[in-house]
């Protein structure tokens, strides 16, 4: 989802200050999501590739999980539902 809006204008306001379900590695295989935060969008040091897409981009989020923050690449947001385990 959040590929066919990248390019919009508004893309940056309307992902501000949402809620994201970030991939945050595999625990036992298995991979792990967070609920997190974005707080703003910003530029990536290099353009990248988003998987299974002709899309590329030199964007990205910066998220916050808790007190943490991170920048994440696009491809690091799943397009799933947040599930309750991942709050």
């Amino acid at each position: 989802m959040i590929e066919k809006w990248l390019n919009e204008p508004y893309f940056d306001d309307v992902l501000k200050d949402t809620y994201v379900r970030f991939y945050i590695g595999d625990v036992d295989k298995v991979a792990c999501y967070r609920m997190c935060k974005v707080i703003d969008i910003v530029p990536y040091k290099r353009q990248y590739k988003l998987p299974n897409t002709n899309i590329t981009t030199d964007r990205a989020l910066v998220v916050s999980l808790g007190k943490a923050t991170q920048v994440a690449k696009l491809y690091q947001i799943s397009n799933s539902r947040i599930t309750p385990r991942e709050y």
